[in-house]
């Protein structure tokens, strides 16, 4: 009998964990949680590639002369959609480091996995992208730079990105000038 009643309990708790991660909301909530616990806290922890990402959005950056403060917003928004790293997989049909979406404008499939279609696009630099990107927003440096990375991405968790400013400052501030 006891057996049956562990049994029967071990049933209701594994049904109840995935009833609550068949909800999308839940499901995302139990990732970023994962993700916080396993995110890089300092410029230092970052590995090579997610190093490689951030230079290059750093770079492209300051060849559109994008200030400081705009190119932190992209390092945000970045650490929070993918880590910094270009995944091919995402939300909906969202990809890339950016998280972007082809069904929305951002770009075909192959372009928003091009970390440089995708950095220049959030940057509002891009020609070829409909949607407006950062310096495309008015008075996105008026902004807080959390209400700014969620002004260019209209994400589902509009105050996610705000957590990422302390990393974002350091990775800027590590990388070469």
């Amino acid at each position: 009998m006891a057996a049956g009643l562990f049994a029967l309990g071990l049933f209701a708790a594994g049904t109840a964990i995935t009833g609550a991660l068949s909800d999308p909301d839940q499901r995302q909530a139990a990732k970023e949680k994962v993700s916080e616990k396993l995110a890089p806290t300092s410029a230092s922890a970052l590995d090579s590639g997610q190093m490689e990402i951030a230079q290059t959005i750093i770079d492209i950056g300051r060849e559109h002369s994008i200030p400081d403060a705009g190119i932190e917003i992209a390092l945000m928004t970045a650490m929070q959609e993918s880590s910094l790293r270009n995944l091919p997989y995402g939300d909906r049909d969202s990809l890339g480091v950016f998280q972007q979406r082809p069904s929305q404008g951002w770009g075909t499939d192959s372009q928003v996995l091009s970390v440089h279609h995708a950095t220049t696009a959030f940057y509002g630099v891009n020609p070829k992208v409909k949607n407006a990107g950062l310096t495309q927003i008015s008075g996105w440096q008026k902004m807080s730079k959390n209400d700014a990375a969620q002004t260019v991405q209209r994400s589902a968790h509009p105050e996610a990105y705000a957590k990422w400013e302390p990393l974002a400052a350091d990775i800027l501030a590590a990388a070469p000038k």
